[in-house]
């Protein structure tokens, strides 16, 4: 996609008038791509202010005086003006120039936030090479029930890798475990921790949980493109829960 047809995506989305298809290509162009993701954000903040301009109503009969006063200027001979004294001279009547200030003002407003609109701005740059996974908005959550254990895994883009969230409440023993290759991934953080039962184990590309009760724990993993994490979740009960995490 180029960032021609970026751009008009983005005023497209902006104006709601996209198909399922392209909303799919917007949001996965604004996923790998920050600039992008900028422009979106710029546009759509200018739509809302644009949207909310106050717009001053004139009086119903102004037209009419407006037009008789022009007939009656055009009409009188044998005093001929150039069009810039005639002009000057209709400004100048009070009603035209009260409600005439108004509406100068609104359309002076309204022209320079439609001119930055259409005004051609830099081409994000949405070359194939850009890794995913960067929108920090972007999460996903995928829920497990086992036997006797059930909860949610949440993983959260950031602008390194990822942060994963385990919220886990079991009756029965229940061990989270986490596998990676540690000189591709690294694990920065492991915080929040609130489990009732042993602590979070870390060794050298693992990390493992066993308890029972609630646990929460999140930890932040950063690493180089297309590494990967793998999570397995098993209760004493019977049944597992795979998934495998993009880092990066």
């Amino acid at each position: 996609m180029t960032g021609a047809q970026l751009r008009e995506l983005i005023n497209r989305d902006v104006d709601g008038d996209l198909s399922p298809n392209e909303h799919r290509d917007l949001t996965a162009a604004l996923r790998r791509n920050a600039s992008a993701r900028k422009l979106h954000a710029e546009i759509k903040a200018l739509g809302t202010a644009l949207s909310s301009v106050r717009q001053v109503e004139p009086p119903a009969n102004l037209g009419n005086r407006i037009r008789a006063d022009v007939r009656s200027r055009i009409s009188t001979p044998p005093l001929r003006r150039t069009r810039l004294e005639s002009l000057r001279a209709l400004v100048q009547t009070p009603s035209v120039l009260r409600y005439g200030t108004f509406f100068a003002g609104g359309l002076v407003t309204g022209a320079l936030l439609f001119m930055f609109l259409i005004h051609p701005q830099p081409a994000p740059n949405v070359s194939a090479d850009v890794a995913t996974g960067t929108l920090l908005t972007h999460s996903e959550t995928f829920p497990f029930d086992l036997n006797g254990a059930k909860g949610t895994l949440t993983a959260i883009s950031t602008e390194t890798g990822k942060e994963l969230t385990f919220r886990l409440t079991s009756g029965i023993a229940t061990t989270t475990k986490l596998t990676y290759d540690p000189s591709r991934v690294k694990l920065e953080n492991v915080r929040e921790v609130q489990s009732a039962g042993g602590p979070v184990v870390v060794n050298a590309g693992v990390v493992e949980m066993t308890g029972t009760g609630s646990q929460k724990c999140t930890l932040v993993f950063s690493g180089v493109r297309d590494s990967r994490i793998a999570v397995q979740v098993a209760a004493a009960g019977g049944g597992t829960f795979n998934k495998e995490i993009q880092v990066h």
